[in-house]
């Protein structure tokens, strides 16, 4: 089964992500958002560029600034998207007379299969998406390989007297960013490929 990404009209676009499309239309014209070929249809992964660089400009940082950050927090948002119910159209969820586990089961099956279509196989999902004082970028995991939390991880880490916190810091929670846009969502985000249904 092939999957594939819904797309969305720019009003919807606009109507998700908050960015209005004479906003959209000049960051494309800037060069900070990708120029669709043909008419404008926007899929998840452009709504998460598109909502992740909203979010850091409402927050002062200037969009050009902005833009690597956001394509950076966007395909960790798609990590936590991929493994939500409501991100897949309800023909792909299988069997709705199955238990809660089997339904679980069949659902990170699901989010396994999409992560590997879309080459996010392997790759760790992060939690938390911290920008430095200094503009480097650091993901947060729930808990590392040692255990140690997410908590631990930023708060007993910070060497107060290095630039890197001499200034404002942005901590991103991915999963609610996730939760936000999915319920934002006129259609599930994945759905089957028409090529493999016709």
């Amino acid at each position: 089964m092939q999957l594939e990404l819904e797309t969305y009209m720019p009003n919807e676009a606009e109507e998700i992500t908050g960015v209005t499309q004479a906003t959209v239309r000049n960051w494309r014209r800037a060069g900070y958002l990708d120029r669709p070929k043909g008419h404008a249809r926007y899929t998840i992964a452009d709504l998460l560029v598109m909502f992740a660089t909203r979010l850091m400009v409402e927050r002062g940082v200037a969009v050009k600034a902005a833009t690597p950050f956001a394509r950076e927090a966007a395909r960790a948002i798609f990590q936590t998207v991929i493994y939500r119910k409501d991100a897949y159209a309800p023909a792909l969820l299988g069997d709705k007379a199955a238990d809660d586990l089997q339904r679980l089961e069949a659902l990170f099956a699901l989010g396994d299969r999409t992560a590997q279509q879309f080459g996010l196989a392997g790759i760790k999902r992060p939690d938390w998406l911290i920008i430095w004082a200094d503009d480097n970028i650091e993901f947060l995991y729930d808990s590392d390989a040692d255990g140690e939390t997410a908590d631990a991880q930023f708060f007993g880490n910070i060497k107060y007297s290095e630039e890197y916190v001499q200034g404002p810091v942005m901590m991103l929670c991915l999963p609610a960013l996730a939760h936000m846009i999915c319920k934002r969502l006129p259609r599930p985000a994945i759905k089957c490929s028409t090529e493999a249904t016709a």
